[in-house]
């Protein structure tokens, strides 16, 4: 009979990250709720990606999906804008275009010394490309304007919960 030991009950315990990550999402999906906007998915992923252990390690982590989003976003609208005027829905162009787009979100980040941002650029370009959303010129930007919004108001939310709600400071020796 196999016996179980007792050390490791107890160990793992729940954390204030763990609780400010939850209040993070509860204020992204609050407030999606409140404004009736469809962006909770996007600013609760921001919120849980960002929330690190010290304030200044979510700074940095939020600067870079700050700047991956937008550059990821933009790069999306033009890859929607082009596909609607290049009629993108040959499926064989489509796998040849995405990942040259690719290439140019990592390049883009590389150049702003930003490395770090370079993996969300490619998933938010990747998410809004892949979309496969056919609508007007407006409705193409109303919808990557949402979805970039959404991601910058979950980094904002997290932000400022690890700044102002019970912060940690790493002890530098």
């Amino acid at each position: 009979m196999m016996e179980y030991r007792k050390a490791g009950i107890g160990k793992y315990k729940i954390g204030l990250r763990t609780y400010k990550t939850a209040m993070a999402v509860f204020f992204c999906l609050f407030l999606s709720f409140i404004l009736s906007t469809n962006g909770a998915l996007f600013a609760s992923i921001a919120a849980v990606i960002c929330m690190k252990e010290t304030h200044k390690d979510t700074l940095k982590a939020g600067i870079d999906r700050m700047v991956g989003t937008i550059i990821g976003g933009v790069l999306g609208y033009i890859y929607l804008t082009l596909a609607g005027l290049a009629s993108f829905s040959v499926e064989w162009l489509s796998k040849i275009v995405i990942p040259v787009f690719i290439i140019i979100c990592i390049y883009l980040c590389n150049l702003l010394k930003m490395k770090d941002a370079s993996s969300i650029c490619s998933i938010v370009f990747l998410v809004v490309a892949l979309a496969h959303f056919d609508g007007t010129q407006i409705e193409v930007l109303s919808y990557v304007g949402v979805r970039v919004l959404a991601t910058l108001i979950g980094i904002a939310i997290a932000m400022l919960i690890n700044k102002y709600i019970a912060p940690f400071h790493r002890e530098d020796h």
